[in-house]
C-alpha cells in the first residue's frame, strides 16, 4: 500500500494528475477512462506544459511511425524476453500453441498506462476464454515492472523489453521531444525506471498476433492518451478462435493468409501468389524424423505436370512442416536431385506455424501435419479440398487439375 501511495504521489508531484484507484462509479470504457483523465489533466497542467506535450504527440505522429510501425498483415517479430519473475519467453513458441495479444505499456509512472492494465485484467478472463494469451512487454526494469503490477493488482507478468529492442523491431520506438525531456528526465525519472538516459518510449500498440505469426490486429497512436479498447481486442481474438473450431478450411471458405520462406529465407505470401493467378497450396508431411516416400511420388506426380498448372496460371506452393531446428537442411535434403518448375515454390513450415493456423497438425509419434492439398481461386476463395487423415489418401494430381479446369496431359 506505502509503495502504491508512493506512486501515485510521484504521478501527481511530475504530471499533476491523480488516479483515484478503486472508485466505484468510473466510465465504462478504458476510452471514456482515458478521456477523463485527460480532460482532468488539462485543468491542473499549466497551460504551456499541455502546450509542449500536445506538440510533441504531434512531433511524433509527424514522423509517420503510425504508418511505418509493423501493420494488420505483416508477419510478427520474434523475441526472446524475460519477465519480472524471472522466466524467459519466446514469442514464436506462445503464438505457436494459439492466438497472443502483444502490448506495450511505457511505464508505471504513466497514468494512462495503469487505466489500460487494470482493463486489460478485468478482460484477462474474455481473452483466455478464447484460447489466447495477453503478452505485456514494457521498456521499464523487471523489479520497476513488478512493482506496477502490484499496484494495479494484475495477474499478468509483464516481460521487460530492455532497450526497447522488441519495439524497435516492430518500428514503435520514438525519441521524446526536447522541450519535454526535462519533466520525463528530472520529474519522473525515466533513466532510473528504464535503466538508460536514451529518453525514448515505444507507442503504447496493441496487437493480435494469430498462430501463423501474422499480425490481425493493431493499435497504433501516436497520442500516449489513446489505447486499445479491450472489447476490440477480444472481438479480435475471437474471430481467430471461430476459425480455430471450424477445422481445416473447407471449400467456400476464405482462404487464410500465410506468409512463409522458401529454405534459402525467400519469403512467399499467399496474397501476392493470388495476384498472378491461383494457387494449388499442398501441405506435406515434411520432416518427422525421416522423408516420407509417399511426399517424394506426390511431388513427383505435381511435378510432372508442372506445364498444366501453368497453363492455369496456376502456382503450386509445397509445404514442408517440421521441427524449427535443422528443417531447412531437411527441406532441401528433399528436393535435392528434382527440378522444381518456374511456377512451383517449396516453403518450409519451421514449428508448425502454418500447420496449426489451418488446424492440420497431426500430433502424434512420427507425424507432423495432415497431408493435404487445396486449391484457391484468384478470388481467395477454397475452390478444392483434400485433407488425409492417413498416410495415404491424398487429392491426386488428375482431380487437382480438373478443378483448375483442365485435364492431366497424356
Amino acid at each position: 500500500m506505502q509503495r502504491f501511495l508512493r506512486s501515485s504521489c510521484l504521478i501527481l508531484a511530475s504530471m499533476m494528475v491523480s488516479l483515484a484507484y478503486g472508485e466505484e462509479q468510473s466510465p465504462q470504457t478504458l476510452s471514456e477512462q482515458l478521456a477523463d483523465t485527460a480532460k482532468k489533466s488539462s485543468t491542473r497542467l499549466p497551460p504551456e506544459m499541455l502546450q509542449a506535450m500536445q506538440q510533441a504527440v504531434e512531433e511524433v505522429r509527424a514522423t509517420g511511425i503510425e504508418k511505418s510501425a509493423k501493420q494488420v498483415g505483416d508477419a510478427a517479430i520474434d523475441a526472446k524476453l524475460k519477465g519480472w519473475n524471472g522466466e524467459t519467453v519466446q514469442l514464436s513458441e506462445l503464438w505457436n500453441d494459439g492466438p497472443i495479444v502483444l502490448m506495450w505499456y511505457r511505464g508505471g509512472w504513466c497514468p494512462y498506462c495503469n487505466l489500460q492494465l487494470q482493463a486489460m485484467q478485468k478482460s484477462l478472463k474474455a481473452i483466455d476464454g478464447t484460447g489466447a494469451k495477453l503478452v505485456v512487454l514494457t521498456p521499464e526494469l523487471p523489479e520497476k515492472a513488478k512493482e506496477t503490477a502490484a499496484a494495479n493488482d494484475v495477474d499478468f507478468v509483464a516481460l521487460h523489453d530492455e532497450g526497447n529492442a522488441t519495439a524497435r523491431k516492430y518500428g514503435l520506438v520514438f525519441k521524446l521531444a526536447e522541450s519535454i525531456i526535462p519533466m520525463y528526465r528530472d520529474r519522473l525519472k525515466l533513466a532510473e525506471y528504464n535503466g538508460n538516459d536514451t529518453m525514448e518510449l515505444p507507442l503504447s500498440a496493441t496487437y493480435v498476433i494469430d498462430r501463423g505469426g501474422r499480425i490481425t490486429y493493431a493499435f497504433l497512436d501516436a497520442d500516449y492518451k489513446k489505447r486499445a479498447e479491450p472489447a476490440d481486442v477480444v472481438a479480435a481474438v475471437r474471430k481467430l478462435a471461430v476459425h480455430k473450431l471450424a477445422g481445416p478450411p473447407r471449400v467456400g471458405d476464405a482462404a487464410p493468409e500465410f506468409q512463409l520462406q522458401t529454405p534459402d529465407g525467400r519469403v512467399v505470401k499467399l496474397s501476392d501468389t493470388l495476384k498472378l493467378g491461383p494457387a494449388v497450396v499442398v501441405v506435406l508431411r515434411g520432416y518427422p524424423g525421416y522423408q516420407c516416400p509417399i511426399c517424394t511420388r506426390q511431388v513427383g506426380s505435381l511435378i510432372s505436370s508442372g506445364k498444366d498448372f501453368a497453363a492455369k496460371d496456376a502456382t503450386v506452393i509445397l509445404v514442408y512442416p517440421g521441427p524449427a531446428k535443422g528443417l531447412a537442411a531437411k527441406a532441401q535434403e528433399f528436393v535435392k536431385g528434382s527440378q522444381l518448375p518456374d511456377n512451383f515454390e517449396f516453403v518450409i513450415d519451421p514449428g508448425y506455424a502454418f500447420t496449426k493456423s489451418y488446424s492440420l497438425r497431426w500430433n502424434a509419434p512420427q507425424e507432423t501435419a495432415y497431408p493435404s492439398t487445396f486449391v484457391v481461386g484468384k478470388d481467395g476463395t477454397i475452390d478444392f479440398a483434400v485433407v488425409s487423415k492417413s498416410h495415404g489418401g491424398r487429392a491426386d494430381t488428375a482431380s487437382v487439375l480438373k478443378a483448375l479446369g483442365s485435364e492431366v496431359a497424356e
